[in-house]
Protein backbone atom coordinates (compact mmCIF):
# COMPACT_ATOMS: atom_id res chain seq x y z
CA UNK A 1 0.00 0.00 0.00
CA UNK A 2 3.10 2.19 0.70
CA UNK A 3 4.44 1.09 -2.67
CA UNK A 4 1.32 2.82 -4.68
CA UNK A 5 0.72 5.83 -2.20
CA UNK A 6 -2.77 4.90 0.37
CA UNK A 7 -1.91 5.28 3.24
CA UNK A 8 -2.71 1.75 5.37
CA UNK A 9 -4.57 3.30 8.19
CA UNK A 10 -6.94 5.34 6.03
CA UNK A 11 -7.85 2.51 3.33
CA UNK A 12 -6.64 -0.42 4.32
CA UNK A 13 -10.41 -1.24 6.05
CA UNK A 14 -12.16 -0.09 3.12
CA UNK A 15 -14.59 -1.88 0.83
CA UNK A 16 -13.81 -1.28 -3.18
CA UNK A 17 -17.06 0.37 -3.17
CA UNK A 18 -15.30 3.05 -0.77
CA UNK A 19 -12.40 3.85 -3.24
CA UNK A 20 -12.60 5.85 -5.98
CA UNK A 21 -11.48 4.92 -9.79
CA UNK A 22 -8.12 5.75 -9.46
CA UNK A 23 -7.52 4.28 -5.60
CA UNK A 24 -9.03 1.10 -7.18
CA UNK A 25 -6.70 1.23 -10.26
CA UNK A 26 -3.74 1.72 -7.22
CA UNK A 27 -4.95 -1.36 -5.56
CA UNK A 28 -5.15 -3.61 -8.81
CA UNK A 29 -1.22 -2.40 -9.02
CA UNK A 30 -0.46 -3.34 -5.52
CA UNK A 31 -2.56 -6.85 -6.46
CA UNK A 32 -0.63 -7.47 -9.65
CA UNK A 33 2.68 -6.89 -7.85
CA UNK A 34 2.28 -8.43 -4.81
CA UNK A 35 3.71 -12.16 -5.38
CA UNK A 36 6.49 -10.01 -7.22
CA UNK A 37 6.15 -10.97 -11.09
CA UNK A 38 8.88 -10.75 -13.54
CA UNK A 39 6.38 -8.96 -15.90
CA UNK A 40 3.45 -7.31 -15.36
CA UNK A 41 0.89 -7.21 -18.37
CA UNK A 42 -1.55 -4.29 -18.24
CA UNK A 43 -4.58 -3.91 -20.73
CA UNK A 44 -5.60 -0.22 -21.17
CA UNK A 45 -5.75 0.06 -17.22
CA UNK A 46 -6.38 3.87 -17.01
CA UNK A 47 -8.21 4.17 -20.38
CA UNK A 48 -11.61 4.80 -18.01
CA UNK A 49 -9.85 7.37 -15.63
CA UNK A 50 -10.40 11.16 -15.75
CA UNK A 51 -7.38 12.77 -17.40
CA UNK A 52 -5.91 14.35 -14.26
CA UNK A 53 -6.05 10.93 -12.39
CA UNK A 54 -5.31 9.57 -15.32
CA UNK A 55 -2.17 11.43 -15.56
CA UNK A 56 -1.17 11.20 -12.13
CA UNK A 57 -1.38 7.21 -12.42
CA UNK A 58 0.61 7.43 -15.25
CA UNK A 59 3.33 9.54 -13.12
CA UNK A 60 3.22 6.66 -10.16
CA UNK A 61 3.84 4.09 -12.71
CA UNK A 62 7.06 5.17 -13.66
CA UNK A 63 7.50 5.86 -10.32
CA UNK A 64 7.25 2.14 -9.91
CA UNK A 65 9.21 0.77 -12.47
CA UNK A 66 12.02 3.09 -11.77
CA UNK A 67 12.38 1.42 -7.99
CA UNK A 68 11.08 -2.02 -8.81
CA UNK A 69 12.94 -2.85 -12.36
CA UNK A 70 9.75 -4.50 -13.77
CA UNK A 71 9.56 -5.42 -16.84
CA UNK A 72 6.01 -3.97 -18.16
CA UNK A 73 4.13 -4.28 -21.22
CA UNK A 74 1.21 -1.78 -21.45
CA UNK A 75 -1.45 -1.63 -23.68
CA UNK A 76 -3.19 1.80 -24.77
CA UNK A 77 -4.48 3.01 -27.73
CA UNK A 78 -3.62 6.22 -26.77
CA UNK A 79 -0.29 7.36 -28.30
CA UNK A 80 0.63 10.53 -25.92
CA UNK A 81 0.31 7.72 -22.66
CA UNK A 82 3.03 5.47 -24.71
CA UNK A 83 5.09 8.07 -25.63
CA UNK A 84 5.06 9.10 -21.83
CA UNK A 85 5.33 6.01 -19.87
CA UNK A 86 7.19 3.71 -23.12
CA UNK A 87 10.95 2.87 -23.08
CA UNK A 88 10.07 0.75 -26.66
CA UNK A 89 6.66 1.36 -28.32
CA UNK A 90 5.01 -1.49 -30.79
CA UNK A 91 2.59 0.22 -32.95
CA UNK A 92 0.44 -2.49 -34.39
CA UNK A 93 -0.79 -2.94 -37.72
CA UNK A 94 -3.92 -5.49 -38.60
CA UNK A 95 -2.38 -7.85 -36.07
CA UNK A 96 1.23 -7.46 -36.73
CA UNK A 97 4.04 -5.10 -35.54
CA UNK A 98 4.67 -1.92 -37.67
CA UNK A 99 7.40 -1.04 -35.72
CA UNK A 100 9.57 -1.25 -32.25
CA UNK A 101 11.96 1.12 -31.61
CA UNK A 102 11.95 3.69 -28.88
CA UNK A 103 9.77 6.61 -28.49
CA UNK A 104 12.33 8.92 -29.63
CA UNK A 105 12.61 7.12 -33.02
CA UNK A 106 8.66 6.67 -33.51
CA UNK A 107 7.92 10.23 -33.61
CA UNK A 108 11.20 10.88 -35.75
CA UNK A 109 11.17 7.97 -38.25
CA UNK A 110 7.86 6.47 -38.47
CA UNK A 111 8.61 3.40 -40.50
CA UNK A 112 5.37 3.96 -42.56
CA UNK A 113 2.30 6.10 -43.54
CA UNK A 114 0.48 4.06 -41.01
CA UNK A 115 2.60 4.75 -38.08
CA UNK A 116 3.34 8.35 -39.32
CA UNK A 117 -0.60 8.68 -39.22
CA UNK A 118 -1.16 7.35 -36.11
CA UNK A 119 1.57 9.17 -34.11
CA UNK A 120 0.42 12.29 -36.10
CA UNK A 121 2.69 14.61 -37.77
CA UNK A 122 2.87 17.39 -35.51
CA UNK A 123 3.50 15.21 -32.27
CA UNK A 124 7.01 16.17 -31.82
CA UNK A 125 5.92 19.64 -31.28
CA UNK A 126 3.73 18.59 -28.43
CA UNK A 127 6.94 16.89 -27.15
CA UNK A 128 9.53 18.98 -27.41
CA UNK A 129 12.25 17.42 -24.93
CA UNK A 130 12.16 14.78 -27.84
CA UNK A 131 13.88 17.17 -30.21
CA UNK A 132 17.93 17.39 -29.30
CA UNK A 133 20.51 19.60 -29.95
CA UNK A 134 21.60 17.07 -32.48
CA UNK A 135 18.21 17.71 -34.55
CA UNK A 136 18.73 21.20 -34.70
CA UNK A 137 22.01 22.13 -34.78
CA UNK A 138 23.42 23.22 -37.94
CA UNK A 139 26.15 20.30 -39.96
CA UNK A 140 26.88 22.83 -43.03
CA UNK A 141 29.34 25.79 -41.58
CA UNK A 142 32.37 27.63 -42.88
CA UNK A 143 35.41 26.86 -41.05
CA UNK A 144 38.56 29.26 -40.75
CA UNK A 145 42.06 28.76 -39.26
CA UNK A 146 42.74 31.09 -36.30
CA UNK A 147 45.94 32.38 -38.14
CA UNK A 148 43.54 33.91 -40.72
CA UNK A 149 43.52 37.69 -40.80
CA UNK A 150 40.08 39.72 -41.04
CA UNK A 151 39.81 40.60 -44.34
CA UNK A 152 40.10 36.78 -45.33
CA UNK A 153 37.29 36.32 -42.82
CA UNK A 154 34.87 38.81 -44.34
CA UNK A 155 35.57 37.30 -47.66
CA UNK A 156 34.64 34.06 -46.62
CA UNK A 157 31.64 35.41 -44.62
CA UNK A 158 30.25 37.28 -47.91
CA UNK A 159 31.25 33.50 -49.65
CA UNK A 160 28.88 31.78 -47.80
CA UNK A 161 26.41 34.32 -46.88
CA UNK A 162 26.92 33.55 -42.95
CA UNK A 163 27.28 36.37 -40.62
CA UNK A 164 29.69 33.69 -38.22
CA UNK A 165 32.42 31.55 -38.62
CA UNK A 166 33.76 28.83 -36.86
CA UNK A 167 37.32 29.00 -35.78
CA UNK A 168 38.84 25.11 -36.05
CA UNK A 169 41.12 22.95 -37.12
CA UNK A 170 40.43 19.95 -39.23
CA UNK A 171 41.93 17.32 -38.27
CA UNK A 172 42.17 13.53 -38.66
CA UNK A 173 38.78 12.13 -40.26
CA UNK A 174 37.86 15.89 -40.69
CA UNK A 175 37.14 15.67 -36.91
CA UNK A 176 37.15 19.58 -36.52
CA UNK A 177 39.15 20.87 -33.14
CA UNK A 178 36.98 24.21 -32.64
CA UNK A 179 39.13 27.19 -31.11
CA UNK A 180 36.32 30.21 -30.93
CA UNK A 181 33.39 31.76 -33.08
CA UNK A 182 33.45 34.39 -34.52
CA UNK A 183 30.51 36.76 -35.67
CA UNK A 184 30.29 39.80 -37.74
CA UNK A 185 30.32 42.22 -34.45
CA UNK A 186 33.48 41.04 -33.83
CA UNK A 187 34.69 42.54 -37.24
CA UNK A 188 33.78 46.14 -36.78
CA UNK A 189 36.70 48.78 -36.09
CA UNK A 190 39.13 46.14 -35.95
CA UNK A 191 42.28 46.11 -38.94
CA UNK A 192 42.08 44.17 -41.75
CA UNK A 193 45.52 42.31 -41.16
CA UNK A 194 44.21 41.49 -37.53
CA UNK A 195 44.75 37.71 -36.54
CA UNK A 196 41.35 36.07 -35.82
CA UNK A 197 42.74 34.21 -32.79
CA UNK A 198 42.81 37.78 -31.56
CA UNK A 199 39.67 38.94 -31.24
CA UNK A 200 37.17 35.63 -31.81
CA UNK A 201 34.98 34.72 -28.84
CA UNK A 202 36.62 31.71 -26.79
CA UNK A 203 34.01 31.89 -23.87
CA UNK A 204 31.44 29.75 -25.47
CA UNK A 205 29.50 26.85 -23.60
CA UNK A 206 29.58 23.63 -25.83
CA UNK A 207 26.47 22.06 -26.02
CA UNK A 208 26.39 18.17 -25.49
CA UNK A 209 24.86 16.64 -28.76
CA UNK A 210 21.87 14.43 -26.56
CA UNK A 211 20.78 17.45 -24.17
CA UNK A 212 16.96 18.43 -25.27
CA UNK A 213 15.52 21.83 -27.05
CA UNK A 214 13.92 22.40 -24.11
CA UNK A 215 16.96 22.82 -22.16
CA UNK A 216 18.82 24.63 -25.32
CA UNK A 217 16.22 27.34 -25.16
CA UNK A 218 16.53 28.00 -21.77
CA UNK A 219 20.48 28.41 -21.94
CA UNK A 220 20.16 30.43 -24.71
CA UNK A 221 17.82 32.53 -23.34
CA UNK A 222 19.20 32.67 -19.47
CA UNK A 223 22.98 33.32 -21.02
CA UNK A 224 21.89 35.25 -23.91
CA UNK A 225 23.88 32.91 -26.28
CA UNK A 226 23.66 33.62 -30.23
CA UNK A 227 25.73 30.13 -31.49
CA UNK A 228 25.61 26.80 -29.60
CA UNK A 229 28.35 24.64 -30.57
CA UNK A 230 27.55 21.50 -29.98
CA UNK A 231 30.24 19.37 -28.84
CA UNK A 232 30.75 14.94 -28.99
CA UNK A 233 32.64 13.26 -26.10
CA UNK A 234 35.95 13.44 -27.53
CA UNK A 235 35.63 17.40 -27.83
CA UNK A 236 35.09 17.65 -31.80
CA UNK A 237 32.41 20.08 -33.27
CA UNK A 238 29.53 18.25 -34.67
CA UNK A 239 27.39 21.14 -35.57
CA UNK A 240 26.43 24.45 -34.60
CA UNK A 241 22.64 26.23 -32.91
CA UNK A 242 21.55 29.20 -34.45
CA UNK A 243 18.86 31.29 -34.77
CA UNK A 244 17.73 29.97 -38.19
CA UNK A 245 18.31 26.30 -37.43
CA UNK A 246 15.96 26.64 -34.35
CA UNK A 247 13.53 28.23 -36.77
CA UNK A 248 13.77 25.83 -39.14
CA UNK A 249 13.31 22.89 -37.04
CA UNK A 250 10.39 24.40 -35.59
CA UNK A 251 8.67 25.51 -38.49
CA UNK A 252 9.23 22.15 -39.86
CA UNK A 253 6.87 20.78 -36.74
CA UNK A 254 4.85 23.62 -35.87
CA UNK A 255 1.08 22.62 -36.40
CA UNK A 256 -0.65 24.11 -39.27
CA UNK A 257 2.88 25.34 -41.31
CA UNK A 258 0.83 24.19 -44.85
CA UNK A 259 -0.74 27.89 -43.90
CA UNK A 260 2.18 29.87 -43.19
Amino acid sequence: MELVNLDYDEFAERYPKQLSGGQQQRVGVARALIDEPDILLMDEPFSALDPITREQLQDELIRIHDELHKTIIFVTHDIDEAIKIGDRIAVMQNGSIAQLATPEDILKNPANEFVEQFVGSNRLWKTPDMLTARDIMETDFPVINQDKNIAQAIELMKIHKTPFLCVADKGPKNHIKLFGILGRNRLYGQDSKAKIKDIMKTDFKPINPDTSLTDVMNERQENQITYNPVIDKDGYLLGLITDTSILNVLHDIMPGKEDY
